[in-house]
């Protein structure tokens, strides 16, 4: 399948909603982040032979000023939030 030895590596961004659902109206969100992760999960195994790492990103919430005014809000609404793990951007 491959014309040359060509190590790579391919980077998929997931979210932490595909992995563990929180409600029904982000399910087309959640279902697809999911789908994204089993795709990794199947070609890190396909192409590992032939030297080709596929690695999946799933952060959590970022904390920019509009998220922590609706923190409060999320954590009502989605019980599977947890604000200890969201991320602080570094400027």
């Amino acid at each position: 399948m491959k014309a040359r030895s060509v190590r790579g590596c391919i980077i998929n961004l997931g979210s932490i909603s595909g992995m563990r659902g929180c409600s029904y109206e982000d399910l087309p969100y959640q279902s697809s982040k999911a789908a994204i992760i089993a795709l990794t999960k199947t070609a890190a195994a396909k192409l590992v032979l032939d030297g080709i790492r596929v690695n999946c990103v799933s952060p959590s919430m970022t904390r920019t000023v509009p998220a922590s005014i609706g923190a409060l809000m999320l954590i009502c609404m989605y019980p599977c939030f947890d604000p200890g793990r969201d991320h602080v951007p570094r400027l």
